[in-house]
């Protein structure tokens, strides 16, 4: 399989962006070139997140929700940038069971998501361990890619089209 091109770096393998990487999935979202993209359990909500979040620390709980705070982190927002993604398959992958996400952030994400995404759901930890047991992480991700035309036979058609 050849390689796609970021620029100058190669893309080799399909790469999946979960709760960490904010910043990443927001510059995703925007990338045209980004053809598929899979998160996992996206944080998102920022104002119910911080709020309510049992992953945010008590004592730095009232730091987090200050307006100047929320302002600062409006622009890595989830439920503001999955409708403007602009791949050509999108999944959201939601572990229901976890509790780091509060329930009514979950359930704005969902809405947010892009008529061209999907939404996979993992009712409980078991579900969820099935998939990773049997490795099969990447295997949305490798099929969508798959069925999508080749970047080369795109080109091709294009400059045929041209002529």
């Amino acid at each position: 399989m050849k390689p796609a091109w970021r620029g100058d770096k190669p893309i080799r393998r399909p790469r999946r962006i979960h709760q960490e990487g904010s910043n990443r999935r927001r510059v995703s979202a925007a990338d045209s070139r980004i053809r598929v993209l899979d998160t996992l359990d996206p944080w998102g909500d920022w104002p119910t997140w911080m709020a309510t979040s049992p992953f945010v620390p008590e004592e730095e709980r009232a730091e987090y929700v200050r307006p100047a705070f929320l302002q600062k982190v409006a622009q890595l927002e989830p439920i503001d940038w999955l409708p403007k993604i602009q791949a050509k398959k999108f999944r959201l992958q939601e572990q229901i069971f976890e509790p780091s996400t509060p329930k009514a952030a979950k359930k704005k994400l969902r809405v947010a998501v892009p008529a061209i995404g999907t939404i996979a759901i993992y009712k409980s930890p078991k579900d969820m361990d099935k998939v990773v047991s049997e490795s099969k992480e990447l295997e949305w991700i490798k099929h969508e890619l798959h069925s999508l035309p080749s970047i080369a036979h795109s080109s091709r058609c294009e400059l045929h089209s041209a002529q």
